[in-house]
């Protein structure tokens, strides 16, 4: 199966570098919070902030028009980021098939079946 880095939504982030945050499903709609890693061709990237080794900035990957999710391994606790924040760690795995989704990393499982995928930003630049 094709990796995110075929959508053209996320073809310019580094998925393996960035911190997932929160995930939220909702009726129709599945949201990971996320500090997107900025990959080099990134037509916005900046400078590093000072202690960190990529541009990161502060996003969420929304999936909409979700007909079916499957959400395994969720047990698991987050860890608490410098700043004080609940951080699930990296996205492992990023694949899809048409219309199908798999993430998966310390947050659990996710199969998520949905009509499309895009990223909005939240955090300051």
């Amino acid at each position: 199966m094709p990796d995110y880095t075929t959508l053209p939504a996320l073809q310019h982030y580094v998925l393996e570098y960035s911190c997932v945050l929160g995930i939220v499903a909702k009726p129709n709609i599945l949201q990971v919070e996320i500090d997107l890693s900025f990959a080099r061709d990134h037509p916005n990237l900046r400078p590093p902030r000072e202690g960190e080794v990529t541009y990161y900035r502060r996003g969420v990957i929304e999936f909409r028009g979700v007909t079916s999710l499957t959400w395994n391994g969720q047990g698991v606790p987050p860890a608490i980021n410098a700043d004080g924040e609940h951080d699930w760690g990296a996205m492992d795995e990023f694949t899809f098939q048409d219309d199908n989704y798999r993430l998966a990393g310390d947050f659990g499982d996710i199969q998520v079946v949905a009509s499309s995928v895009g990223v909005r930003f939240i955090g300051p630049v």
